[in-house]
């Protein structure tokens, strides 16, 4: 690990300023056998993700963790489009609740009492992964579900709204 501060202190010793390519390339022995793990805002979480990339570091290798969420998907056409009515079913705990307007699954799910582990909410840490039984979601973010759970169905509770009609595993 290695501490790089932006705006340190006059007794600081360390490396000053902010993380850069020659930093990490100079700091990491192995790049290929690393593993990074990335937390912050949107803009530097991109920046870091170019600089590990522009270094060969495997996607797999990269975990990221974001604060100062942004949607990156739906917009100002979704947010234009009149809301669907929808109701969600919760196969385990035989409930089927209504899903007011602009809700996520997981916040129906915690008014209707169904527990769903969550961390983030935020779409990014994986936490509230749940399979989809029936039906279509809308998902803000996907950058908490790996590829092999999407292909098999799953959804991320925290960050997914139902397109009509869905039944979830839970």
């Amino acid at each position: 690990m290695v501490l790089v501060l932006s705006q340190p202190d006059a007794g600081w010793n360390g490396p000053r300023g902010r993380v850069s390519r020659d930093l990490i390339a100079t700091h990491v022995d192995d790049l290929r056998a690393s593993t990074f793990f990335l937390c912050g805002p949107p803009p530097f979480m991109e920046s870091l993700q170019g600089m590990l990339t522009s270094l060969a570091v495997r996607s797999e290798c990269i975990n990221r963790e974001s604060f100062g969420y942004s949607r990156t998907m739906g917009g100002p056409a979704m947010e234009a489009a009149p809301p669907l009515q929808a109701t969600v079913e919760f196969a385990r705990s035989d409930k089927v609740c209504a899903v007011p307007p602009g809700k996520t699954l997981l916040e129906v799910a915690e008014a209707y009492g169904v527990d769903i582990p969550s961390g983030c909410r935020q779409g990014r840490c994986g936490t509230c992964v749940t399979k989809l039984l029936e039906g279509d979601v809308q998902m803000d973010t996907e950058d908490g579900l790996e590829a092999s759970d999407k292909a098999e169905g799953y959804i991320l509770m925290c960050v997914g709204r139902p397109r009509g009609d869905v039944k979830v595993d839970a």
